[in-house]
């Protein structure tokens, strides 16, 4: 591009400038409900319930099959959920999840979330098939005082937030199973 030759003050400046690239597109909420999800989206023990408090009265739903914690999230997980949206390329997004732990438990209140082409600051980051994940957790602190009901969480209060972007779109997005596998 070139710049037009502009006077100032008696002084005069032309020449080729490249244009700084375009500020990156914003996105928009992604909202996906249990009830969007078709049964295929669900595998092992996950299934649906319903709950009146929960958007469109369905809830996703795991029992309490008394099963140890576990440290990270396991390559091939036999219970998940398969949660996929079009994502626009090199786009920011932060994921929130709305949990509710069964009986108030601590021992039942977090997910491992994993993702198919997410980055951070352009390194894969959280790859379903791995054994790293993102751990989300209900609970605020290690006694869980704050679990009551239904409440939002995106991290666990042991771990920082990240901020994802998605390279490519249709694909499953996140994969999110039981901490306790």
């Amino acid at each position: 591009m070139t710049v037009p030759v502009a006077t100032f003050d008696g002084v005069s400046v032309s020449g080729s400038v490249t244009p700084p690239p375009p500020p990156p597109p914003t996105a928009a909420d992604v909202v996906i409900y249990a009830s969007d999800l078709p049964s295929s989206a669900r595998h092992g023990s996950w299934r649906t319930a319903s709950d009146a408090t929960s958007p469109n009265a369905i809830k996703l739903t795991t029992p309490d099959n008394g099963l140890a914690w576990t440290d990270a999230p396991q390559a091939a997980p036999a219970d998940y959920v398969d949660v996929t949206f079009s994502a626009v390329a090199g786009t920011p997004y932060r994921i929130w999840l709305r949990l509710k732990a069964l009986s108030n438990s601590k021992y039942n209140d977090a997910v491992w979330v994993q993702f198919s082409d997410a980055t951070v600051n352009g390194s894969p980051m959280y790859r379903i098939n791995t054994t790293n994940g993102l751990l989300v957790n209900l609970a605020t602190d290690s006694a869980a005082t704050s679990l009551n009901g239904w409440g939002w969480q995106n991290a666990a209060y042991t771990r920082s937030h990240h901020l994802f972007s998605a390279w490519t779109a249709k694909r499953p997005a996140s994969r999110s199973g039981p901490r306790k596998s």
